[in-house]
């Protein structure tokens, strides 16, 4: 199945963005503004982006074995956030300084940002300790991969991406000092995540959680503006509120929280396809209902097979049609016309 539809021949969208971050100022004129000018041309911008990713990718491994009891890779792990930061940011900067924007930059860029942007919710549900709590951990996974997929579902009708102001460089600050109190703290019990009572963690895993509910609100409300309903995104809700089946099930979280921002991922990538191509849509590809086929299969016959084993199969569904949208999109768009890029 192709990811977007190629019918239409308006000509490509202006890439347009509005960044509002409120500590990204800070950070560029202390650190990124000084780093730009001093890496090599030879280093290509879409190199950054892939190390980047990569330096998130290893920061939910290494948080994983600080949960399993070896502390000193809460360091490792925030370390790692702030190098994913750093290249997230300097790509598009060095990009433009080197005259190598394009599309396939910005495609490369915001395409795999969904993986690292999962990435950032598994470690953030682990170092707030909501493990424990595998319904939980879905929840936070789920609700921050629709927010993150919400911008760029805003940016493919309006034309202009919006960054919130409290964003990835927001959240990785405080991920950062947070799991340097980890290393130092440990995890005492008023900062672990309870469901029995409440403590400072349960409080602010609640604030989390109702962050990323309501991270979505202003992208449908200006989508609203220009005659755009938000009921375009439901069936996308529906696709990854079914991956809470699987944890409460009794599979492990970390397949279903990988699922949802897999989906993220992949829908983002058709969106910004579909954009360059000028097409409408849809942008859920009918095939991405097959993977709730295998929750219900686990429902049905539950002495079949093991809710993680049917989990692995719906993220298997997913990671393929994933996989496709990137080399498909990653090909046709490599000989796209220029364009920018976010700093």
């Amino acid at each position: 199945m192709n990811p977007a539809d190629p019918a239409s021949t308006k000509p490509p969208p202006k890439y347009q963005v509005r960044d509002e971050e409120l500590l990204l100022d800070f950070y560029r004129k202390l650190f990124w503004n000084r780093l730009v000018p001093k890496i090599p041309t030879s280093i290509t911008p879409n190199t950054l982006t892939i190390v980047g990713q990569l330096c998130a990718l290893l920061s939910a491994v290494a948080t994983g074995a600080a949960v399993a009891g070896h502390p000193v890779f809460y360091l490792v792990s925030a370390f790692l956030l702030v190098a994913y930061l750093t290249f997230d940011n300097i790509d598009g900067a060095h990009a433009r300084r080197t005259q190598q924007t394009s599309v396939l930059g910005e495609f490369l860029d915001h395409g795999l940002d969904g993986l690292a942007s999962t990435a950032i919710l598994i470690v953030t549900g682990y170092v707030l300790t909501i493990d424990q709590s595998p319904l939980w951990f879905v929840l936070l996974a789920a609700l921050g991969a629709f927010s993150f997929t919400a911008l760029f579902w805003e940016q493919f009708r309006t034309g202009l991406l919006v960054i919130p102001r409290f964003s990835s460089t927001e959240g990785i600050t405080v991920l950062f000092v947070y799991q340097l109190v980890r290393f130092f703290a440990g995890s005492p019990e008023w900062l672990a995540f309870s469901l029995d009572h409440i403590t400072a963690g349960t409080v602010l895993v609640l604030i989390v959680l109702l962050g990323y509910a309501g991270a979505a609100i202003p992208s449908v409300m200006r989508a609203s503006k220009v005659g755009v309903a938000g009921w375009e995104l439901v069936p996308l809700l529906v696709l990854m509120a079914s991956q809470l089946g699987f944890a409460a099930l009794g599979g492990h979280f970390l397949i279903p929280a990988a699922a949802v921002g897999i989906l993220g991922a992949n829908v983002t990538c058709r969106l910004i396809i579909l954009r360059h191509r000028g097409g409408s849509g849809p942008f859920i590809a009918p095939w991405l209902f097959s993977s709730v086929v295998p929750l219900v299969i686990a429902v049905a016959l539950p002495t079949l097979w093991t809710p993680s084993g049917w989990a692995l199969v719906s993220l298997g569904i997913l990671v393929v049609d994933y996989g496709k949208n990137l080399i498909v999109g990653g090909n046709e768009l490599l000989h796209h016309a220029p364009t920018a890029r976010t700093a």
